[in-house]
């Protein structure tokens, strides 16, 4: 039988694949620092946002985040490289491509 992971973060806890997540989520840290780093809110915007985190599961992923860093940023790196890869080996299907000439038609028509 596994033992789980003890952390020393109050609001973080591991996933099956050993993951860090928000207590009582299946919110990673990852998608979390994401978000955070996309949009560049401040601790009440991520709140704001995402009404269901208290401020302290918040604060706990930013703590683990920075305690984690690199690990992190490259996990990240990983998963942008492993979306770029499956970008180029599979073009735009024929309905992505009628929607872009769509958007384009419409645009024109708008000027």
């Amino acid at each position: 039988m596994d033992t789980p992971t003890v952390t020393t973060y109050p609001h973080i806890e591991f996933d099956e694949k050993g993951r860090a997540v928000i207590d009582g989520t299946r919110f990673k840290i990852q998608v979390f620092i994401e978000i955070w780093k996309g949009n560049g809110w401040d601790p009440d915007e991520m709140h704001e946002n995402y009404p269901d985190l208290s401020m302290a599961q918040i604060h706990s992923a930013f703590a683990y985040y920075w305690d984690h860093k690199d690990e992190i940023e490259q996990a990240i790196a990983e998963s942008d490289a492993m979306v770029e890869r499956y970008r180029q080996e599979n073009p735009e299907s024929p309905a992505q491509l009628r929607l872009r000439e769509l958007a384009r038609q419409y645009a024109a028509e708008a000027e």
